[in-house]
């Protein structure tokens, strides 16, 4: 789920710009803002920021080398609120019991920061959020690496 706003708009700016400056504020326009693991994009090709000497920021967002759709190369690079309620789809090859490959899905007992923890407490679950029978009272630990695309926020997501 995501949306797009546009806005349309001019200014001046005195002195002028430069061009690698333009060419910088561009690319920077048409990549989703989004906190990114610094660690992560540093590393990662980013010559249209380099030529203009900014470092990738606290949290990413002077990051602007990403090639797919607005610059969202991949969910290891953002830096991930997990929210207590929600449903989120097993990474491939996590799911917690491969007897019955339907609970594929967790649901974390608290609302935390993806670095936050190394081990999580999360109810494995279906995708309608349905326990998994064997742990309906007491949650499992999990990476929180392990934990992929949120397909429903539930009751704990909070903007």
């Amino acid at each position: 789920m995501g949306y797009t706003t546009d806005f349309e708009s001019e200014f001046k700016v005195i002195p002028a710009l430069t061009k690698e400056h333009m060419e910088y504020l561009t690319k920077f326009s048409e990549t989703r803002r989004m906190k990114r693991d610094p660690e992560i994009v540093g590393m990662l090709p980013d010559p249209v920021r380099e030529t203009v000497s900014l470092n990738v920021g606290t949290d990413g967002e002077y990051f602007v080398g990403g090639s797919k759709d607005f610059g969202q190369d991949s969910e290891e690079v953002l830096i991930m609120k997990i929210f207590a309620g929600a449903i989120y789809k097993a990474k491939r090859g996590k799911i917690y019991d491969k007897e019955k490959p339907r609970y594929n899905c967790f649901i974390p007992e608290h609302t935390f920061e993806k670095d936050e923890f190394y081990m999580v407490d999360c109810w494995p679950c279906d995708k309608e959020g349905n326990i998994h029978p064997g742990y309906n009272y007491s949650a499992i630990p999990v990476s929180p690496n392990d934990l992929g695309e949120m397909i429903d926020r539930g009751d704990g997501y909070d903007d």
